[in-house]
């Protein structure tokens, strides 16, 4: 063995187990491709062979190695993506807190370093600032309340009255938008929104008996909030048109009509709040050029008079009691320096738009420090709004029963008479020996308005439960959604509503299941079995949701009302709304077939019937478990259906015949090959016509018409037995009297010429007479309708026309004869002569 070989051999005589040392062999800076691969080639195909699969073993596994790498680098991609998110989202809340703080720092440490606290700017100052700024960018657009001032504006939204105080506080823009939940993008209401000089208002339309057209829901201020685009993604179906408004803690989603429109907010919103924050920096750069007259007495200051309309527009009493505690445990001997606080009224509640003017008192600081259990109820209307808005729709139902029980029992009882607590401050009044007409210091009249607005507010969470029943087959986790808006309604003494409201739910969730869910691919025969099973397994789904999401829970809460229908009565009620909700809904689904079966032509008749008799079997299924006669249903909305297809399907044959009379040779199976005359002999002893007996006798004398009539006849009368419809019966032997009438007419058609010929005429008498004998009476016993006239009659035609041409068949005999006899007698005459 040469020294070549033995080196060849080394570098190509790897085993499997020797890969590594050949992906070593490859790694070498001076592996040289050509010169490796005419080495293998010299050791002949087998030793190539095995390297060229080691070779691709190792392809393989370097191709595995890598793809492993790009998933993993991918991973950590997304996982880096999510990290930088939500850095993203802590940076921004973080950056929100220290601009809080910094500000209440600022704040404080202005408050320590001066006796006399800055004041605000004028009034006058103010706007001849916001003048100025203004004219450098006039180009903003116009609206229909654009330019009224901030006491118009608290004439048009209820509870806009914080707002007035600064006269150059005004309407910049303002305009309806679409606001959209974050969490799955549904509508949530029309919102109307102001664009003020320094603040962002946002209201919701008010009801029609309100006198101001717009209810105050929220106001920003324009340092405390950023506004974004958000644009559409298709993967996650959100909306077009809508834009983020970017508030601490939380965000909320707008949408405008198209997208001038909302570029057109976008532009407006970052305009205003740039010119907004250049007003405050040109008024902080007066302040610092201009800086207060003060004089060096601290007589002159009266500390006592100081008020809380003084402090910084920022700067909350709370801030201030906190400023002043801490500055004095840091410096006691300052304290007599700092502003006393002692005649801040501290009770007050905060005012939630941060407006320095004026505060909120609570409805209990009207009626002085008098404490009730009632004191409750007057926060519960504005309670309400807040939890409709934030789609809170458990606890608005909760806090309407509630109130609802707490306000009868006081309108209900003695108004004359007066509570515990009205006793406890009348004694201690003046007027101590009379007798009260109010409760807890109100009059019945103002009891009957807060009643009212209550009443209102069920009616908006009954419309907002309306259309979350009404739209849930569009969402998500809509069962979880439905049951608990139908116990809220059932809560609210709207049971009867809740149970219909289901039931459209479920009316869409069966269009959508029956219109997107099952798709017309491939078979027909298929889809017409999806169809049914579809329709009927979501029949069966709403039985089980019905019991479980309706009658249950509403049960439940009927009984734990005194008053009001029983429980029985209550499940009769829902019993009688689902049995004729389930049979509308067949019927619905009745009209589906008879279009896809019969209205569109697409299926044979054959198919139809197939398709019918599953489709009955899985209602006569679910007739069984719901007790619904579902069944009788659907055959009675297709019964017409049915007798319309099968007159169709009987013109179709009567066309047919005359169609194969046109074009009929009389040619016997007897000239088809040897395996096409079996099977039509096997076709016909199948479906009864011939027997081991007569198959000899007119198996191959018949033609292909007759075979043919045959077929049609018994898949059509099979195809109406699948129908299993009763109502069909005298359509069936109408149809198939018809169809062997045609047949009649094309035996009486035929030509002398036929006739004339005694192979042809033989055929035809054959063919007849096993019309007679076998077809007829055959298809008659299987109809039951052997004793019909229409059959007898349809007999005794077809004898008829036998006879008629076997009468001609002997005239034609006889003519021979004659014909013949004539010429022997002149022959006989001839040789007489002769």
């Amino acid at each position: 063995m040469s020294a070549q070989t033995k080196q060849t051999r080394s570098v190509v005589g790897f085993e499997v187990s020797d890969i590594g040392g050949l992906r070593r062999v490859f790694a070498k800076p001076t592996f040289n491709s050509d010169k490796f691969a005419k080495n293998v080639s010299k050791s002949g195909d087998a030793a190539t062979r095995n390297m060229l699969e080691k070779v691709n073993t190792i392809s393989s596994e370097a191709a595995g190695k890598m793809k492993r790498a790009v998933f993993e680098n991918y991973k950590l991609f997304i996982k880096a993506g999510k990290a930088a998110s939500q850095l993203e989202n802590t940076m921004h809340q973080i950056h929100n807190e220290f601009t809080e703080k910094q500000r209440v720092m600022k704040a404080l440490t202005e408050l320590s370093l001066f006796g006399d606290i800055i004041t605000d700017v004028s009034a006058s100052e103010r706007a001849m600032s916001i003048s100025q700024v203004d004219e450098k960018a006039e180009n903003l657009p116009s609206s229909e309340y654009s330019g009224i001032s901030a006491t118009q504006l608290a004439e048009l939204v209820e509870g806009a009255s914080v707002l007035v105080g600064d006269s150059s506080r005004r309407v910049i823009f303002d305009g309806d938008l679409r606001e959209l939940s974050m969490s799955d993008f549904t509508f949530v209401c029309m919102a109307r929104v102001f664009v003020l000089t320094d603040t962002l208002v946002i209201a919701y339309h008010s009801q029609s008996a309100s006198p101001y057209p717009y209810r105050l829901q929220s106001t920003y201020d324009l340092n405390n909030f950023a506004v974004a685009n958000f644009p559409p993604m298709d993967r996650l179906q959100t909306p077009n048109n809508a834009f983020k408004l970017i508030v601490f803690p939380t965000n909320r989603l707008f949408q405008t009509e198209t997208p001038s429109d909302k570029k057109r907010w976008l532009t407006l919103l970052e305009e205003t709040m740039r010119k907004y924050r250049n007003t405050n920096s040109y008024v902080a750069s007066n302040l610092k050029s201009n800086p207060p007259i003060t004089t060096n007495s601290y007589d002159v200051l009266d500390n006592n008079s100081m008020k809380l309309t003084m402090l910084p527009p920022k700067i909350s009493a709370e801030v201030v009691v906190a400023g002043h505690k801490a500055l004095s445990s840091t410096l006691p001997d300052c304290v007599d320096l700092l502003t006393p606080i002692d005649k801040l009224d501290l009770s007050a509640k905060k005012n939630p738009f941060d407006d320095p003017h004026e505060t909120v008192k609570s409805p209990t600081a009207k009626v002085g420090s008098h404490k009730s259990r009632h004191n409750w109820l007057w926060d519960v209307p504005e309670d309400l709004d807040v939890a409709i808005s934030e789609r809170n729709f458990q606890r608005a139902t909760n806090l309407i029963v509630k109130a609802k029980e707490s306000l009868n029992q006081i309108l209900t009882e003695d108004i004359s008479k007066p509570s515990m607590d009205t006793n406890i401050q009348s004694s201690n009044s003046s007027t101590s020996g009379q007798i009260s007409d109010t409760v807890d210091h109100r009059s019945k009249t103002d009891w009957e308005k807060l009643s009212k607005r209550i009443e209102r507010n069920e009616r908006n969470l009954t419309e907002s439960l309306q259309y979350e029943l009404v739209s849930a087959a569009c969402r998500h986790g809509a069962p979880k959604s439905v049951k608990a808006a139908v116990s809220q309604l059932g809560l609210l003494g709207k049971a009867s509503l809740a149970a219909e409201l289901f039931l459209v739910y479920r009316s869409q969730v069966m269009t959508k299941s029956l219109t997107h869910g099952v798709h017309q691919e491939g078979n027909q025969l298929i889809y017409l079995n999806k169809l049914s099973l579809t329709f009927h397994r979501n029949l069966a789904e709403t039985a089980v949701e019905w019991c479980q999401s309706v009658v249950k829970p509403l049960g439940e809460i009927l009984a734990s009302k005194t008053n009001g229908i029983s429980l029985q009565q209550f499940e009769n009620i829902c019993s009688l709304k689902f049995y004729s909700w389930t049979l509308e809904e067949t019927e619905k689904f009745g009209q589906q077939l008879r279009v896809l079966l019969i209205d569109s032509h697409a299926v044979s008749f054959y198919s139809m019937a197939y398709a019918a008799q599953r489709i009955k079997a899985h209602a006569d299924k679910l007739t069984e478990l719901l007790s619904v006669d579902i069944s009788s249903t659907l055959n009675r909305s297709l019964s017409r259906a049915w007798k319309r297809a099968a007159d169709e399907q009987s013109r179709l044959l009567c066309e047919a015949v005359e169609n194969r009379a046109k074009q009929e040779s009389w040619e016997t199976l007897s000239n088809l090959p040897k395996g096409e005359q079996d099977k039509i002999i096997a076709d016909l002893m199948e479906f009864g016509i011939l027997n081991q007996y007569t198959a000899a006798d007119y198996g191959l004398k018949l033609t292909m018409s007759t075979y043919y009539l045959i077929r049609s006849l018994r898949q059509f009368i099979q195809s109406i037995h699948l129908l299993n419809c009763s109502e069909l019966d005298l359509t069936l032997t109408s149809c198939f009297v018809q169809t062997l009438n045609s047949e009649l007419d094309c035996f009486e058609r035929v030509s002398p010429i036929d006739i004339s010929d005694p192979a042809r005429q033989s055929i035809i008498i054959i063919n007849l007479e096993f019309l007679i004998k076998s077809i007829v009476p055959k298809f008659s016993h299987i109809l039951n309708c052997s004793e019909n006239s229409a059959i007898q009659q349809l007999v005794s035609n077809l004898k008829a026309s036998l006879q008629s041409i076997k009468g001609l068949e002997e005239e034609e005999e006889v003519t021979v004869m004659a014909t013949a006899a004539a010429k022997t007698s002149n022959a006989v005459d001839e040789e007489d002569v002769i």
